[in-house]
């Protein structure tokens, strides 16, 4: 029984991988799954009280870090709301029309036409905004990989 936690730990863990390159797959909810998963596989009551407090931790950041950081980014780019939610359409629908790139290209194009409908009608500030909400998702990338990493280390180094 303990080989099921540990393949469940594992896929888990890899679908909180997936998850920060394909918004469609909740990393957040994937590494709950994989925590309780690696608990199961220690023990639940044999992990101790600091294990599920460090990964309640990263669980809340990595929640926090998938919806602010774009959203910061195109905010204080001078970017709308419209450009956030056309930001947030291209995020999901773009990987289903261009399988590699699409997230990236879908999330520019999705702030860019977000802004359009706002009413702007300088390119540069549009522009600025698709610009924003790329380097949003990318320091967001950036982040939840850190802590994805974190938590790993900790399993690896703790437990």
């Amino acid at each position: 029984m303990e080989w099921l936690w540990l393949v469940l730990a594992v896929l888990f863990y890899g679908g909180a991988w997936l998850g920060l390159i394909y918004p469609i797959v909740p990393s957040g909810l994937m590494y709950i799954l994989a925590a309780l998963a690696t608990a199961g596989y220690f023990g639940f009551s044999d992990v101790g009280i600091i294990f599920y407090f460090v990964h309640a931790v990263l669980i809340i950041l990595l929640f926090l870090i998938d919806h602010l950081i774009s959203i910061l980014g195109i905010q204080r780019s001078g970017g709308s709301k419209y450009a956030v939610w056309g930001s947030l359409a291209g995020a999901l629908i773009g990987p289903f029309i261009i399988p590699v790139f699409g997230l990236f290209v879908g999330l520019a194009v999705g702030a860019v036409a977000g802004e359009l409908f706002a009413g702007t009608k300088e390119w540069q500030k549009i522009g600025k905004v698709g610009a924003a909400s790329l380097i949003g998702f990318v320091v967001g990338v950036i982040v939840k990989s850190i802590l994805l990493i974190t938590g790993l280390l900790h399993v690896f180094f703790f437990l």
